[in-house]
């Protein structure tokens, strides 16, 4: 059975398609939808449709609710970083080298999927362009919805792809990334009307058909924009009211921010391979954990301004959404964010401002209590600080380029054209293209 499928860079979405996109869109049967940066490896849609196809996963609609609640109506690929962007700063290779903690980049498996088999949509992957339609046809209200993606796929059923790669840039700025999760954490604020029991719809209210799983998402991303302020809070009302103890709220924030590396730790430590010496095994160990604590210290080192950025985002999404009722749909490309930020420490002195206002305020506030002041120091100059290591970190790497002598390149060809003489003998069609074991 043949399939028609239409490509796509930037954001065609059901609920945004046009009378001239349906002429467009007429008789194609699926649409992979990328960001303008997404790399697409050979035969990734030949994956993505085939699976799409897959009898076992059709989408299946709920009459009643009029959502799928069997099979899938998109599949999101697994994203990872490509090269180059991961060395284009210290900040890139930071949070790309090793494992990252950004959820958005490292779409390997989750516990949506593992569990309940049903993952969450990112922007980048195929959908059922007749079951996007019939599902979401007047289900949204115009000009209010940032975030799409995860609404989309509570309603179609995402389910996560994972044999399938896709490539896609990482902001090699800080600033340019604290935009980019502003505008995020707007969107998830912006569709919080989605917990309630009844939802707007293109004209008046219906009943929320979601499920507890797709609430539970929604309500999960509201509840990590909310961990950052919550924490700042709770030092500030210990170091206004009980200053002498100052360090109960400090240590409960390092005990959330390592927990995980202190868990994971003793996992990685004794997760070794048969073939491999326990040398070389404790090398990897220190060099991922070096990594990893270099992520957490920079996490304490944002800390503040990341506080400041949840709390921008999510006062603003509530003025708009309740009040104001503009600017709801203001967004902004990860190349023109790039472009318009000032990556000169004045810059980021500038955005980060919070920061070290927050590091001088802390100092002030424990001046009188010789022991709140030893413990908040430290903090107080990481924070002071932090817009100058923020600003380092973002410089972009120079790559020298490495020249070889003559004799390096005779052998380096050698070595490539064994290496293809190899697979031009043995991978055939006499033995099915596959390499020998």
């Amino acid at each position: 059975m043949a399939f028609n499928a239409f490509l796509t860079t930037g954001a065609t979405d059901s609920f945004l398609i046009t009378e001239g996109d349906l002429a467009v869109l007429k008789g194609v049967k699926y649409v992979v939808t990328l960001d303008t940066d997404t790399q697409l490896p050979p035969c990734s849609i030949h994956k993505l449709v085939g699976t799409m196809a897959h009898i076992l996963n059709r989408p299946v609609i709920d009459p009643g609710r009029q959502v799928v609640v069997e099979g899938y109506g998109i599949l999101q690929p697994r994203v990872a970083i490509n090269l180059r962007s991961s060395l284009s700063s210290r900040f890139a290779r930071l949070f790309t080298d090793e494992v990252g903690i950004d959820p958005y980049t490292r779409a390997v498996s989750n516990v949506y999927q593992d569990i309940f088999h049903e993952g969450s949509f990112v922007g980048k992957g195929i959908y059922d362009v007749e079951v996007f339609e019939k599902v979401l046809a007047k289900r949204f209200p115009e000009n209010r919805i940032l975030s799409h993606d995860l609404l989309e796929s509570t309603y179609v059923r995402s389910g996560l792809l994972g044999d399938v790669e896709l490539y896609e840039s990482y902001p090699a700025s800080y600033a340019v990334d604290a935009k980019r999760r502003h505008r995020w954490m707007r969107g998830d604020w912006q569709i919080m009307q989605w917990l309630f029991p009844r939802v707007p719809l293109l004209s008046g209210r219906a009943s929320n058909p979601l499920s507890g799983v797709s609430k539970w998402k929604i309500a999960d991303n509201l509840r990590c924009s909310l961990v950052s302020p919550v924490a700042l809070l709770f030092l500030f009302t210990f170091l206004v009211w009980q200053p002498a103890y100052a360090w109960i709220p400090l240590m409960v924030i390092l005990i959330a921010v390592f927990f995980p590396f202190i868990v994971t730790l003793p996992a990685l430590l004794f997760r070794k391979s048969k073939e491999e010496s326990w040398l070389l095994h404790l090398q990897e160990v220190a060099k991922k954990s070096f990594h990893q604590l270099k992520q957490l210290l920079f996490t304490i080192l944002v800390f503040p301004h990341d506080a400041w950025l949840c709390t921008d985002a999510i006062v603003r999404s509530l003025w708009r959404l309740c009040v104001s009722h503009r600017h709801l749909l203001q967004w902004q490309t990860a190349e023109d964010a790039g472009r318009t930020t000032r990556n000169t420490v004045s810059g980021f002195y500038s955005s980060m401002w919070f920061s070290p206002v927050w590091g001088l305020l802390c100092l002030f506030l424990a001046r009188n209590y010789p022991e709140a002041f030893t413990c908040m120091l430290p903090f107080a100059l990481l924070w002071i600080g932090a817009p100058l290591v923020a600003w380092y970190t973002s410089l972009p790497i120079h790559h020298h380029a490495v020249e070889l002598s003559g004799e390096q390149h005779i052998y380096l060809h050698k070595i490539a054209r064994k290496t293809w003489h190899f697979f031009e003998t043995f991978v055939n069609e006499q033995e099915s293209w596959l390499p020998p074991g």
